[in-house]
């Protein structure tokens, strides 16, 4: 239920966004799209709680490559945002397996070739990328967690790879939501983590650093369902 729950608050809280909704909504109702679509319907509304507004590129121009959506703070700051979600046999109609992989709960992360494909758009200003890494529920905390490790020595695997100042993103945002592969053991408070990898010197610094710690916030913010949803409040 509480999938379902968020499913339907993400676009409750774009709903002034005509636009995206309609995108967003085309694809989820695409079964071979619905998983990528609903992770970036889970960023969108992400971005909205931390203030921001959000635009699509004009994707006729073939000249460059695009983000998944531009988000614009009030203060004008504009932040390219790429959202990817890490597919895994037998979890959302992916892959032939009858099994989910909530019956493995030592899988690898995995998602080096992810970040990389979110890198090479270079649209010439800070980037926020986004993770799905679509894990099993884990009772392991977070500073022994071998998930955690592997996600921070990824980055800082790809982070080499660039000159001093080059590395395109200001932030990576590591997300997952484990409540539609196991309901019945996921406890309330634990059921969606966002884990941020900060990036010292990157290429397009934020004039204002504390927008990455809103975002942030604003992750798991949206996670806080009202039992109620006021006409005024998104």
């Amino acid at each position: 239920m509480l999938s379902w729950n968020r499913l339907a608050y993400d676009p409750y809280l774009i709903k002034h966004n005509a636009k995206l909704q309609e995108e967003i909504v085309k694809r989820i109702k695409n079964k071979e799209q619905f998983q990528g679509a609903r992770f970036e319907l889970t960023v969108a509304a992400s971005m909205i709680v931390a203030g921001f507004e959000i635009n699509f590129e004009d994707e006729s121009d073939r000249s460059k490559k695009h983000a998944e959506f531009i988000a614009k703070h009030p203060s004008n700051i504009q932040i390219a945002v790429e959202a990817k979600s890490r597919h895994r046999n037998g979890v959302l109609g992916f892959g032939k397996s009858s099994k989910g992989s909530g019956e493995d709960q030592t899988p690898k992360v995995a998602v080096e070739r992810l970040i990389n494909r979110a890198l090479s758009k270079g649209p010439g200003y800070p980037i926020f990328v986004f993770i799905d890494v679509n894990l099993p529920y884990s009772e392991e905390n977070p500073n022994g967690n071998p998930w955690f490790r592997e996600m921070a020595e990824t980055v800082e695997k790809i982070y080499k790879k660039f000159g001093p100042g080059e590395f395109p993103a200001n932030a990576i945002f590591f997300c997952n939501d484990p409540t539609y592969q196991e309901p019945e053991i996921v406890p309330q408070g634990l059921n969606f983590w966002c884990y941020e990898v900060p990036i010292k010197n990157p290429k397009h610094p934020l004039p204002d650093p504390t927008i990455t710690m809103r975002v942030a916030q604003a992750i798991m913010q949206r996670t806080n369902i009202p039992n109620k949803y006021p006409e005024d409040m998104a």
